[in-house]
């Protein structure tokens, strides 16, 4: 600690950095530390260490961490409750447990639907979250995600969604929350048009009956 008193940023590392701005950020001891991205640009194994040291520095003072990350994996290893936003507006929370997996607002459902997996196919195309974010100085009404939902009807749009319960520590802004009748409703339609369809050796033989 002496010698890197009297160093420069440029001069220390990014791990020393993050570590540098939680020690100024812990000085005044505060009951509650706001950790925005706390691991960004730093690699994998500085990442766990700076992780690591904020859950120790959480259980020794008895300390409340509000960490705020688009990184999925580590909100999911490490916090209790989670909140999910869209576009500046609260869209799921619960128990972090509850809404990994199971969560219901279609955003928080495609989000962990385009994360990437060990078990996605070889070469098979990335599951992705079709259209853009909305301009943050005119956003949508009603639900902020309508435009990019194919759920989405005129409801969701006027008046649109309010935070609801959807279980036991856990809500939820929309009109039709994954894992919803809607969903079953879909499958069941599906299956049928499924069932109806002809299959290809019946429907080539019936080409050269009427040949």
């Amino acid at each position: 600690p002496e010698k890197r008193l009297r160093n420069f940023p440029h001069e220390l590392s990014g791990g020393m950095r993050q570590r540098v701005m939680i020690a100024t950020a812990l000085a005044c001891e505060p009951t509650l530390l706001i950790a925005d991205e706390p691991t960004t640009a730093l690699d994998v194994t500085v990442q766990r260490q700076i992780l690591d040291l904020l859950r120790e520095v959480q259980r020794d003072r008895g300390m409340s961490m509000m960490l705020i990350s688009h990184d999925l994996a580590v909100v999911a290893g490490r916090t209790d409750r989670v909140a999910v936003m869209y576009a500046g507006r609260l869209a799921e929370s619960g128990s972090t447990r509850h809404v990994f997996d199971a969560p219901r607002h279609r955003y928080t459902h495609a989000l962990l639907d385009a994360t990437p997996s060990l078990d996605h196919v070889r070469h098979a195309p990335m599951r992705l979250i079709p259209g853009a974010l909305p301009d943050p100085t005119a956003p949508p009404a009603g639900c902020r995600f309508a435009p990019r939902c194919a759920h989405a009807d005129d409801a969701c749009v006027q008046p649109g969604p309010t935070m609801s319960p959807v279980g036991a520590d856990h809500e939820v802004a929309c009109l039709h929350p994954a894992g919803s009748a809607t969903d079953e409703k879909t499958a069941a339609e599906a299956a049928q048009k499924a069932d109806e369809m002809v299959p290809v050796e019946t429907a080539a033989e019936a080409g050269k009956s009427l040949a």
